[in-house]
């Protein structure tokens, strides 16, 4: 006769397993597998730890006392951070360029993260699981809008690499074809792509409270209230790592990397005087490039606050158990979540005007300029061609940071 035991998902769904199945790790369910390819918490090759618990419900074997004040300072800068941004770029003086519309959107995208932030914090405090983390949809719905929190970051970092590429490199057509209308549409078409990239995260996560079963996927690792499930098989692990990392991180950042290089290329050539474009202006370019530079360094941010998170993700299932050391896994966990607070402090250290929009915004007033510096922000330009050539002019724009 075989054994049985049962481990139960909610107070609705229980999971009947063999003493077989539970010593090889393998849990099968009505709804699909476990999975096993992420940093997220499943039963597969899991730590259990020893069931001791602090006073605030905590396993006393978890690294909380690093990952919950990293998540605090994250959240509260980047909730600052980011609202300042939307303030300052939400006014209508700021969206006359493209860029600007780019930096705006990158900047909800990073709330509606430090937003999701916040309630994973109370994920790591288990006497929240029976309010916030009980049913499966309240796990679905944190994982889902973390996804898209990612995802809109990295189609916006492509869509302002392409913008820049075709405004430094080819500018005529950058007049003709990049209009703020197009950009507003390539926006809203951002953010349905983002939805769709996003839906197969609606399938993979249960809630565990109640099911006897709070093991770390590692030691080291702060059990979690949700798991990943594999809801269609187990090929489903395989093609998980290849879509979330592969397709939605890497080929994207390549196409932003390659871009990039080719702005930097345009304009070292520029510079070096080896070519000339026909219908230019000097000063204008050199506008354009220090708005790239100021983007390119946003991407960069991103790059690496993800890189290790998706590098480990994609190859986790095809390395040893013990490849990597609990606290590279753990810093590559979060380590994206702090690119939510990053985009404000790469604005405030390389743009002088969002400083002074934000002195402005603060202050209550106008911030008066010097006229050096308002003969350094000018460009041969008016309002109805800010969109295009001109679009980091003094006239609508705080990343008009001067020719130097």
């Amino acid at each position: 006769m075989v054994n049985h035991t049962t481990v139960g998902w909610n107070e609705n769904t229980s999971v009947e397993l063999t003493t077989s199945q539970l010593i090889a790790g393998s849990v099968v369910s009505l709804t699909g597998f476990i999975n096993d390819t992420d940093c997220e918490n499943h039963t597969d090759n899991v730590t259990h730890y020893d069931g001791k618990l602090n006073n605030a419900g905590i396993p006393l074997t978890s690294d909380i006392a690093f990952e919950v004040p990293f998540f605090l300072i994250v959240g509260i800068s980047g909730l600052i951070g980011n609202l300042l941004v939307i303030l300052v770029y939400g006014q209508k003086r700021y969206q006359q360029n493209n860029s600007s519309l780019y930096v705006l959107n990158l900047a909800i995208g990073d709330l509606l993260a430090v937003i999701v932030v916040g309630f994973h914090v109370t994920e790591f405090y288990r006497v929240t699981w029976s309010v916030l983390w009980y049913h499966d949809i309240q796990c679905i719905i944190h994982r889902f809008f973390r996804y898209i929190g990612f995802n809109i970051t990295v189609f916006n970092m492509v869509a302002i690499a392409v913008d820049r590429y075709f405004a430094i490199c080819h500018p005529i057509r950058f007049r003709m074809n990049f209009s703020l209308k197009r950009t507003k549409i390539i926006l809203v078409f951002l953010w349905i792509l983002t939805l769709a990239a996003s839906s197969p995260t609606l399938f993979m996560f249960k809630a565990i409270y109640n099911s006897g079963d709070h093991g770390a996927t590692y030691t080291g690792k702060t059990p979690f209230a949700c798991k990943l499930v594999l809801p269609f098989g187990p090929w489903y692990r395989h093609f998980k790592a290849f879509y979330f990392n592969f397709v939605l991180f890497f080929i994207p950042s390549f196409v932003t990397m390659i871009l990039y290089s080719i702005i930097v290329y345009e304009v070292w050539k520029s510079t070096r005087g080896i070519v000339g474009k026909a219908g230019t202006n000097k000063k204008v370019d050199n506008v354009h490039w220090k708005t790239a530079r100021t983007l390119l360094v946003v991407f960069f941010a991103y790059f690496f606050c993800y890189v290790l998170f998706c590098t480990y993700n994609l190859f986790f299932i095809y390395l040893p158990e013990n490849a990597l050391h609990p606290m590279i896994k753990n810093v590559g966990l979060i380590l994206p979540y702090a690119n939510s607070c990053s985009n404000p402090i790469i604005y405030s250290f390389m743009t002088p005007q969002f400083r002074k929009a934000c002195r402005e915004l603060i202050c209550g007033r106008q911030v008066r300029e010097t006229s050096t510096s308002q003969s350094l922000y000018t460009v041969d330009c008016d309002r109805n061609t800010a969109h295009s050539m001109c679009d980091m002019s003094s006239v609508n724009s705080v990343y008009a940071d001067g020719d130097n």
